[in-house]
């Protein structure tokens, strides 16, 4: 019986990738938002985010994958750090697999927009023993859930780690709205 659900589940799932068509964001758009994050360190702050596509990947018979780049940053209040203020900021280059290039899925399921990302980041902390400038390495990634043709709720985590003055890793969680421009 496992067996005959697993084959129908992937059975289902490549029938759906051979119908692909388009993306929510495409080649030469480009996309901004901003939300309330949480820490892994217990603390809150806004953040912001911007993103250019600039190539998209079509695997015949398959799915379309976009690429593009994109900048984040925060301001961020650790309740449970010695960081009294801690501003982020990231450079990422994206990846992001759109479910509207599913036709035969549910319109409510093609809403969705799941993406990754990876780059550099910088950190300016302010308090305590890590007080200064720290340069490393964040990776991440979310979801856009498209409400309208043009705005999307989105959820969105990535970690950073960081080398210098102010070193130390910390993970955000965002909630947020993001608007195609």
């Amino acid at each position: 019986m496992k067996k005959a659900l697993l084959i129908a589940v992937l059975l289902c799932t490549v029938t759906a990738f051979s119908f692909a068509q388009g993306t929510h964001v495409d080649v030469g758009q480009s996309s901004a938002g901003g939300g309330i994050s949480t820490l892994t360190a217990s603390g809150l702050g806004v953040a912001g985010t911007y993103e250019y596509i600039f190539y998209k990947l079509s695997i015949p018979d398959a799915f379309p994958i976009t690429f593009g780049g994109a900048a984040k940053a925060g301001v961020y209040f650790p309740i449970w750090h010695d960081y009294g203020i801690a501003i982020n900021a990231a450079g990422l280059g994206t990846a992001h697999l759109s479910l509207s290039a599913f036709p035969d899925l549910p319109k409510e399921v093609q809403n969705f927009d799941f993406y990754i990302d990876l780059g550099p980041s910088l950190l300016l902390g302010f308090a305590g023993d890590h007080a200064g400038f720290a340069f490393g390495i964040a990776s991440g990634g979310g979801l856009n859930y498209y409400i309208s043709p043009k705005t999307a709720i989105n959820l969105d985590s990535y970690y950073a780690y960081h080398f210098g003055p102010a070193h130390g890793g910390f993970g955000v969680s965002t909630i947020g709205i993001m608007m195609k421009l």
